[in-house]
């Protein structure tokens, strides 16, 4: 605002004067030196030529901090001001590339040269390649902001080859760039030059320069004339002990030494640095919670902090989650890194589903955690979407997602399955979920494939795509996800508008592995700091704990700073190579310039410590050192940097001090355990349970907190008692438990799992557990032993009762060699006929799977056919069941029981007595002989279907038969006599009095009872090899020979044999 009177063009009026300048105890003399030019020209236009357009609001809001009143100043970035420094003339002719649009060029660039007849033959079939492609990306961009034209690398780069591809690449990206009218970086300064060559002078402002920027290239040429016309380059804080690199723009002034100017001459330094800290930490996590504990310590606010980051890429991820559990506000100047939000992990997520031929479980782990969901309200949730996402077993394959989604719609409108116990309501109510979770799925999926590219006919890792093409189907994804936090808002419309862009620009068709590596390229980007926006870089905003890199350290003038990460990996680290231009290419390229063009290895080390330096010079108030001693994901110990060493001394005053006596005076690590202000209740708790750095048990003081635990720790020490009790399934008695009290019909399954595991039918039965239908996908597996021996079931009675119908065989006591013949051929066609329905509702993963299933069971259904024509015998029922309509009942010592199920095969024996013929498909193992008639309880489908078949038809049951039709079974039977299942009725009744009497025990034998029990997760079973292990199985054998009445009448349960 212009003061009242003022025509706005004098340049001498002044300001009100500051009440006091700033301290430069207390401030950096760049702030010290901004605060004079505010006072000397008040009014005048000042530019502020940064690094960053983030570091001049910062220097501006830190200049108002100290009380220095401002008004024209203007903070800018070279690039700014090299686009205002062009004239209109040219900017308005000619297009500003953007980072997209270079990529784009670059690309058919590359095309153009390694397509080209002379290309050599290594070249060509690198031509796709995502690493070369990319170092030629990157050693384009360097060789044109550095101003080295193509002339230059054919003449200095030692490798003809090398030499001809840079160079051939650098003139056919410029003659694009030329013929499209287009600016990119290098073209911008190079106009921007040329405009200040031709002038002769500055813009109409004041230019001021932030210290410290690079002066390379033609962004550098740019700085340097600027300087020569004029412009200021402001002081900064001297570093002792350093040599300024030359590539780095600084303003000697000859300015007093701070505090912690000395870090690399400790031994010069006038006294020991009162203010400076040192600590180390056993992780990052432990690192950063004592940053803010000594933060709190101190009593400062979180906006009197500042936190500085060697590697703020990893560190800003691991503050940030600990920000967000304790509710701490926290602004980050350079964003945090997209892939560590919600749509960052959505679209890493979708980059993984494409890469692996949108294989099921990547999506589904996107919907079980609520990262993508439905539109619209009360859809079902993410964890019940993926559990029936699962169950639609479509393993891989982009085709086979809507396919298999359409089919389990039309297949809710089949009939229930008669074995289903469920009545009407129930299974119309579950059905109807079933409905609502496809839609949903569908409604999730069906945006994302559609906007797919269209299939080809080769394989997707073989096709041809380009970044803008897997753009759309990102984009599609992305707007399904749910971001709640600020911070994922923000990255959603930022990676929301990269893909935009991606799908206008990079239309390039490449291989899938290249697309998506460009595609991973383009999506690395920063979000803003909460409640910012806008692009980044981001300032410090008020009540916020302020978190940066170490070129923005000290900017905010914030009291406290904290630099955090000065492990030796970290610090200064390993500066990588350019794989095109190598180091002694770069010196040559720069031979003879007074600022090298291109850096070297050495260059960028030597800069990275020197900016350092340049940073501890500057800071004012307490500065805090610290870095994770400790790797945990590879179990090492992690070096310090060299500057921690060196900072040590400086803070002791003890110049020749080593590694192992800094060590030795930091320890302990900070850790978990707080030694100071607590943060949270993890501290609290661990703060109480710590003893000179010993840990407390501390299991009473938590069962008094937490009342729930306290139960289950009680319950787990009574069920690691001999004693059975109800944590073992030892109940009180309820005559409910016998299903006699209700004249509830019971099927043979049930009591056999009364007879294998007591415990098993307490939670199935008596609880009403259910476990849920949620298989594991196997890869190279279509249908599991469930769905097979189901498919097997239907192929048998379905063969049967059309052979029947058919009149095949004419007499099936008789059969001909034609009627065998005839029986196989409609035996398999009815299994093609179920395979297709099969195909439909559930796609195989791929030809050959279905291929290998389909031969399999071809055979098992010969076999089958093989094994009916040697019966000889006339089949009476097929698919029989009993019970449901007609009461059938078992009598018994303690009253009959009501029994129900449905019976294979009833066939007519010679002499018109019924033989009762059970289907299996799996092992013929459990029924060897050695295992009895009745398998220590485990088996009563016999008894249950003999009294079963003698209520449908008239005659008396000879024998059940176990028949194992197939390769797997070889044919086998296992027959029972009518005179072995006499004793049947005394079993069942032991069986109900265990339920009667609550007596709910597990099994002993793990190994028969638990490998494949639906519970086995509960009872935490554990399969190896041909043992299982299963803890409560384990309880029971080890106390199976006990006093207790629940143990000896599972013991008398395992006598029947």
């Amino acid at each position: 605002m212009r003061p009242e009177g003022s025509t706005g063009t004098e340049t001498k009026a002044t300001l009100p004067a500051m009440v006091q300048p700033p301290d430069p105890t207390r401030h950096s003399r760049l702030l010290c030196a901004l605060a004079e030019e505010a006072r000397a020209r008040p009014l005048d236009r000042k530019l502020l030529v940064c690094r960053r357009y983030g570091e001049g609001l910062e220097l501006l809001r830190a200049l108002a901090a100290a009380g220095v009143p401002w008004v024209g100043f203007e903070p800018t970035t070279p690039k700014r001001l090299a686009l205002d420094l062009v004239p209109p003339s040219i900017t308005s002719r000619l297009t500003l590339l953007d980072d997209f649009d270079e990529q784009a060029l670059i690309a058919l660039a590359i095309d153009e040269v390694l397509q080209h007849p002379t290309a050599s033959s290594w070249q060509a079939s690198l031509s796709e390649g995502v690493g070369l492609r990319r170092a030629l990306s990157h050693s384009v961009q360097a060789l044109r902001l550095g101003g080295i034209t193509a002339e230059a690398v054919r003449s200095h780069v030692d490798d003809p080859a090398r030499a001809e591809l840079l160079a051939g690449v650098l003139e056919a990206y410029d003659r694009r760039r030329a013929a499209a009218d287009a600016l990119d970086a290098a073209e911008l300064f190079r106009s921007a030059l040329h405009a200040l060559e031709e002038t002769g002078r500055l813009p109409q402002a004041r230019v001021l320069i932030v210290p410290g920027q690079n002066q390379r290239g033609i962004s550098g040429a740019l700085l340097r004339r600027l300087v020569q016309l004029g412009a200021v380059v402001l002081p900064d804080d001297t570093v002792a002990g350093l040599e300024v690199p030359r590539s780095r723009l600084d303003a000697a002034d000859g300015a007093p030494l701070t505090p912690l100017s000395w870090l690399h001459a400790p031994a010069e330094a006038p006294a020991a640095a009162d203010d400076l800290h040192v600590f180390t930490a056993t992780s990052i996590e432990s690192e950063l919670r004592e940053v803010l504990r000594r933060i709190i310590g101190s009593g400062a606010h979180w906006d009197e902090a500042e936190i500085a980051a060697t590697d703020p890429a990893t560190y800003a991820v691991a503050l940030d989650s600990l920000a967000r559990r304790l509710d701490i506000p926290v602004g980050y100047a350079q964003g945090l890194p997209v892939s560590r939000t919600l749509p960052g992990r959505v679209l890493a997520g979708y980059v993984r589903w494409v890469e692996e031929d949108f294989r099921e479980d990547v999506i589904r782990g996107l919907i079980e955690r609520s990262e993508i969901r439905p539109p619209g309200e009360g859809v079902p949730a993410g964890p019940t979407l993926a559990r029936r996402l699962r169950r639609l077993r479509i393993g891989r394959g982009r085709d086979r997602y809507l396919e298999t989604i359409r089919s389990a719609l039309r297949s809710l409108a089949q009939p229930p399955d008669e074995e289903d116990e469920r009545s009407p309501e129930e299974l119309e109510e579950l059905r109807e979920q079933e409905r609502r979770q496809l839609l949903a799925l569908e409604s999730v999926l069906r945006p994302v494939l559609e906007a797919f590219p269209d299939p080809a006919d080769v394989a997707l890792a073989q096709r041809r795509i380009s970044p803008a093409g897997l753009a759309r189907g990102a984009r599609a994804l992305l707007e399904l996800s749910r971001a709640e936090h600020e911070v994922d808002r923000a990255a959603r419309d930022r990676m929301l508008e990269r893909l935009r862009r991606i799908e206008t620009t990079l239309t390039r068709e490449t291989t899938l592995r290249a697309a998506l590596a460009t595609l991973v390229e383009k999506l690395d980007d920063r979000v803003p700091a909460p409640e910012t926006g806008g692009r980044a870089p981001w300032v410090s905003s008020g009540g916020r704990l302020h978190f940066t890199d170490i070129d923005g350290t000290g900017r905010s003038g914030r009291r406290l700073t904290f630099i955090v990460g000065l492990d030796a990996g970290r610090f200064p680290g390993v500066a990588s190579t350019d794989a095109l231009l190598g180091d002694g290419d770069r010196r040559r390229l720069s031979r003879g310039e007074e600022i090298p063009a291109l850096p070297t290895t050495a260059d960028r080390i030597e800069e990275r410590r020197y900016a350092f330096a340049a940073a501890l010079a500057r800071l004012r108030g307490t500065v805090t050192l610290s870095y994770a001693a400790w790797n945990a994901a590879e179990g090492r110990s992690v070096a310090p940097s060299a500057e921690l060493l060196q900072a040590y001394r400086l803070m002791t005053g003890d110049a020749t001090a080593d590694y192992d006596a800094m060590q030795k005076a930091l320890a302990p690590h900070a850790s978990a355990v707080p030694r100071g202000a607590q943060l949270d209740a993890s501290d609290t708790w661990l703060a109480a349970l710590d003893r000179d750095g010993i840990l407390r048990r501390g299991a009473a003081a938590v069962a008094e907190a937490y009342p729930a635990l306290s139960r289950g720790m009680r319950a787990d020490v009574r069920r690691a008692l001999d004693e059975p009790n109800p944590f073992h399934g030892v109940l009180e008695p309820r005559p409910s438990f016998d299903p006699r009290s209700r004249d509830a019909a019971v099927s043979a399954s049930q009591l056999q799992t009364l007879g294998s595991c007591p415990h098993r039918y307490l939670l199935r039965y008596v609880l009403g557990v259910r476990a849920p239908d949620d298989p594991e996908a196997t890869p190279g597996r279509w249908l599991d032993a469930r769905q097979r021996g189901s498919a097997l079931h239907e192929v048998f009675e379905r063969t049967l009762r059309e052979a029947r119908a058919a009149g095949v065989p004419a007499d099936p006591r008789a059969p001909s060699e034609a009627d065998g013949g005839r029986l196989r051929e409609m035996a398999v066609g009815v299994l093609h006929d179920v395979l297709a329905r099969l195909r439909e509702e559930q796609p195989p993963p791929g030809p050959a799977v279905f291929d290998a299933e389909r031969r399999a069971l071809e055979a098992d259904v010969r076999a089958f056919v093989s094994m009916v024509l040697d019966d000889q015998r006339e089949w009476l029922a097929l698919e029989a069941a009993f019970g449901d309509d007609e009461p059938v009942r078992i009598d018994l010592p303690g009253g009959a029981l009501r029994i129900r199920g449905k019976i294979d095969r009833i066939d007519r024996l010679p002499d018109g007595s019924l033989a009762v013929v059970d289907y299996k498909t799996g092992k013929t193992f459990p029924f060897r002989r050695e295992t009895g008639v009745y398998f220590g309880g485990r088996r009563l489908q016999h008894a249950f279907y003999a009294a079963g078949a003698e209520s449908l038809h008239e005659g008396r049951v000879a024998r059940v038969e176990y028949h194992f039709p197939g390769v797997r079974g070889e044919n086998e039977r296992a027959v029972y006599a009518r005179d072995d299942i006499a004793g049947s009725a005394r079993l069942i009744e032991h069986l109900l009095m265990l339920a009667r009497r609550g007596w709910f025990v597990p099994t002993e034998n793990s190994d028969e009872d638990c490998r494949f029990c639906d519970f086995a997760n509960v009872c935490r079973v554990r399969a190896g090899g041909e043992r299982v292990a299963s803890p409560p199985a384990e309880w029971s054998r080890r106390v199976l020979d006990g006093d207790a009445e629940a143990l000896r009448a599972l013991r008398t349960l395992r006598e029947w044999g």
